[in-house]
């Protein structure tokens, strides 16, 4: 019996949760790059099963690996050990230089893992407070919670609020902050340029010893920036004094101000995890 596009679809409307709005189409069977529907209809496969497929379809070594080791032993549980895991993330350590793999099933689960991993790091750290998260606007991060709330747009999220508590959107969010806000808001986030000054002192004090193969004109940006950072940031806090004077105007510098703080942090975090500089002074804040 041959089995139709709607026969299909009528029995998965019956029996499977409508999550997914599909394209009208059942595929069949594939080859290589190919895709055959079940009218016999040919396609090249541009999606790979979303980065799943990349051996092909029907790939003949893939399918002789996975019936011969179904015929052996096909599952048992992370209670165990078992050959092979250690010898794919060696492989994987080898291929990427990073030390060690977490297996997981989807890329939401892998995402999930990640929020977590960023909380038990400076939970191991002993640094209270920690708990935010910095995503990328525009980002699609999965469809659990947590990847969910970490997700840019608010037709996936909305819905299933309220999801976890601090995550902002920002990494590129300044840049659009900048462009789209009204300037007197630009002028009070670079309040956070008040320590400006004494930061481009050290600095300039101390890259020469470290960054030795960087031409001293390369520091005349820094060194204009002594006498320009104190001349903006005296500027930028006399008009935010002048510029929110009732409560709720206070409040939306506060909030301005914290918005800043989260990009400035995000990117010291980032900094510290790949480099591992600045970690005193992490756990002294």
């Amino acid at each position: 019996m041959t089995i139709t596009l709607d026969d299909i679809r009528a029995r998965e409307s019956r029996h499977v949760l409508q999550t997914y709005k599909r394209q009208p189409v059942a595929f069949a069977r594939g080859k290589g790059s190919w895709l055959y529907d079940v009218n016999g209809r040919e396609y090249l496969d541009l999606v790979s099963g979303i980065g799943v497929t990349s051996l092909g379809h029907a790939h003949p070594g893939l399918a002789a690996a996975i019936a011969e080791q179904a015929s052996t032993l096909l599952h048992t549980s992370n209670l165990y050990f078992h050959p092979f895991q250690a010898e794919a993330a060696a492989r994987l350590s080898a291929l990427s230089g990073l030390a060690r793999t977490f297996f997981c099933n989807s890329g939401t689960e892998a995402n999930e893992a990640c929020l977590k991993f960023a909380r038990r790091y400076w939970h191991t750290k002993g640094v209270a407070g920690r708990t935010g998260f910095v995503a990328i606007k525009g980002g699609f991060a999965g469809r659990t919670m947590g990847a969910l709330s970490v997700t840019w747009d608010e037709h996936y999220r909305k819905p299933f609020e309220p999801l976890l508590p601090g995550v902002r959107f920002a990494v590129d969010a300044y840049i659009n902050f900048a462009r789209t806000r009204p300037w007197q808001e630009a002028v009070t986030a670079s309040l956070t340029e008040m320590f400006a000054p004494e930061i481009h002192k050290e600095r300039l004090a101390n890259w020469p010893e470290h960054y030795p193969w960087i031409d001293a004109e390369g520091y005349g940006y820094f060194r204009k920036r002594l006498k320009e950072a104190r001349r903006d940031v005296e500027f930028a806090l006399r008009f935010t004094l002048d510029h929110y004077t009732t409560r709720e105007q206070q409040e939306r510098a506060l909030e301005i101000l914290q918005f800043k703080l989260d990009v400035l942090w995000s990117m010291l975090d980032a900094m510290t995890v790949n480099y591992g500089i600045g970690q005193h002074r992490l756990i002294q804040a």
